[in-house]
């Protein structure tokens, strides 16, 4: 296979450079595969002289690494520019044209595997370059998701308000993006790509890319990690729905946690103020509102300050449990008599909003497929 190669090679270069007209049948044919035919429209190598450059190459520009090297990031895979053709059907067009030159008609099924192998690596390859949207930032593409956190992110006080990492945390994987002049990549964070100090973009203010949180209600609610006010410290009772909708959501959530997750801080010999304390990339459902734990009139806002409960007179919190399921619902107690942690603790039979407590009537509580948040 080498020596054919060779031979392949050289004779490719004194066409190349004397411009012989006398063409095998089978090499005009695979010339009409070669970059920027029409479809069509037959060309022989002497009508396109180089599949590398329009004009004619010299001979030290002649070889085989020349004619066909991937160039970075897959943008521009070869070294002249061909309209109209994708980067994938300009590296598939110039593996055709080898493989019919290196293989004889007999070995067509030998060839077609070579060419599916050499082209099998860049049918995952993701386009780069200026084909690459650098618009805005993903957390959750396949490089960035599986850095750490503390690779870009860094705190030193307690602001919630986000923005964009340095060169020096970059640098480390853009290293040749950084090299190349006004590279499409400064565009992340700088308005203009001109002068030694271009302006940097303000971080957005529409930003609102979701990161998956988790939370242990366990360890927040024993010794000196429970709050001075308990539940209230992240659920507000104030509002006349359900506390679970009050969870502390968007950037402004850090300012709570801040409190206590202040930079540097450790519990146990652990690291607490780093991101992924708290986040992660991993995929979890989050309680949705329809479900039948928000489902029905009551209002923690008449149930707290007024009737001076908290939270854990009606709710406890297990430890060990997915994270949806720590916090009990009280829904399975509250059918049933007096007892701990059911309504009728409180309810026994007595009037409340204007009606008894007698769970004889589904509707006092419980309106169809439509159920009131709040009183």
């Amino acid at each position: 296979m080498s020596g054919r190669a060779d031979k392949v090679i050289k004779r490719f270069k004194r066409e190349m450079t004397e411009g012989n007209v006398a063409q095998p049948a089978r090499v005009q044919r695979a010339a009409e595969y070669s970059p920027g035919r029409k479809p069509g429209v037959p060309r022989t190598l002497n009508d396109d002289p180089s599949p590398v450059r329009g004009d004619r190459p010299s001979e030290s520009e002649l070889d085989l690494e020349y004619f066909c090297r991937p160039l970075r990031g897959l943008n521009r895979i070869f070294a002249y520019p061909n309209p109209g053709l994708t980067p994938g059907a300009t590296f598939c067009r110039h593996l055709r044209w080898l493989v019919e030159q290196l293989l004889p008609n007999r070995n067509r099924v030998c060839a077609i595997f070579i060419f599916s192998f050499l082209l099998f690596p860049f049918s995952f390859a993701s386009p780069q370059g200026n084909d690459q949207d650098y618009s805005k930032f993903l957390h959750t593409s396949q490089k960035h998701a599986s850095l750490a956190c503390s690779s870009c992110h860094h705190r030193t006080d307690n602001s919630a308000q986000p923005s964009f990492p340095g060169h020096r945390d970059c640098i480390e994987c853009h290293r040749t993006q950084y090299a190349t002049p006004n590279s499409p990549l400064c565009s992340i964070c700088h308005s203009d790509l001109n002068g030694k100090d271009p302006p940097r973009k303000a971080f957005p203010a529409s930003f609102k890319e979701s990161f998956n949180m988790k939370f242990d209600h366990a360890q927040h609610m024993s010794g000196a990690a429970r709050p001075k006010s308990g539940c209230v410290a992240c659920h507000s009772s104030s509002l006349r729905r359900g506390a679970a909708l009050s969870i502390p959501a968007s950037l402004s959530a850090h300012n709570q946690c801040y409190t206590c997750h202040t930079p540097s801080a450790q519990s146990n010999g652990r690291d607490i103020a780093s991101c992924k304390t708290c986040h992660d990339q991993k995929a979890y459902a989050r309680t949705p509102t329809t479900s039948v734990a928000f489902s029905y009139a009551f209002s923690h806002a008449q149930h707290s300050a007024r009737q001076r409960l908290n939270c854990a007179d009606c709710h406890n919190y297990t430890a060990g449990l997915p994270q949806r399921r720590q916090v009990s619902s009280t829904r399975p107690a509250e059918h049933f008599p007096t007892g701990n942690n059911s309504c009728a603790t409180c309810h026994n039979g007595r009037r409340s909003f204007g009606g008894d407590l007698d769970f004889k009537n589904c509707r006092r509580c419980h309106a169809g497929q439509s159920f009131r948040m709040g009183t």
